[in-house]
């Protein structure tokens, strides 16, 4: 028997192997977080006033470069099914979207915990890059 949507069989060693692979992936996230934490915590404070602005200030990129869905990647699925223009209109149609800035903005609240808690958004810099990329609101 097969899956209504999926056309996969109905078999728990599939299931399992998708439930193990959510569960490595969340193990996996919990070290980087623990990792980048600890970074915070521990490294931060010892950088030079200038250099923390500098590489704060970028942070925010970073972020979008890994929850933010890829412009690229989006073009050579739809490029497949659309013609140039009609694809680039839906990648822009969704990138501005609402719903996409609101989804990253819940990925990352538990980094933003974490680094107002390390006293980042003290620093001028970092704030102004947060906001200016509509990351701070909830």
């Amino acid at each position: 028997m097969t899956g209504t949507l999926t056309g996969l069989p109905h078999d728990k060693t599939v299931q399992k192997g998708i439930r193990e692979f959510a569960l490595d992936h969340a193990t996996d996230e919990g070290k980087h977080h623990a990792y980048f934490k600890n970074f915070f915590e521990i490294l931060w404070p010892k950088m030079p006033n200038d250099f923390q602005a500098k590489i704060g200030a970028l942070l925010q990129k970073m972020i979008l470069a890994f929850l933010y869905p890829d412009d690229h990647e989006l073009e050579q699925i739809l490029l497949k099914f659309f013609t140039v223009e009609e694809s680039s209109e839906i990648i822009n149609d969704l990138l501005s979207s609402e719903n996409v800035i609101e989804g990253v903005r819940k990925s990352i609240l538990p980094t933003k915990r974490m680094l107002k808690k390390c006293n980042l958004f003290e620093i001028e810099e970092i704030e102004h890059s947060f906001n200016s990329h509509k990351l701070m609101k909830v």
